[in-house]
């Protein structure tokens, strides 16, 4: 499903980094910090 989330430009450039570093696309990086996150919260 479609989202759209606007960040600041330092974490574009972040967001971009990891990306390109792990050979994947913003959109999975993003989703793979949400998954952490929620499992984290799980955690709690």
């Amino acid at each position: 499903m479609p989202l759209t989330v606007r960040v600041d430009q330092k974490t574009e450039r972040l967001i971009q980094r990891l990306a390109r570093k792990r050979g994947r696309s913003k959109s999975e990086v993003i989703r793979d910090a949400i998954d952490i996150l929620a499992k984290r919260a799980q955690e709690q």
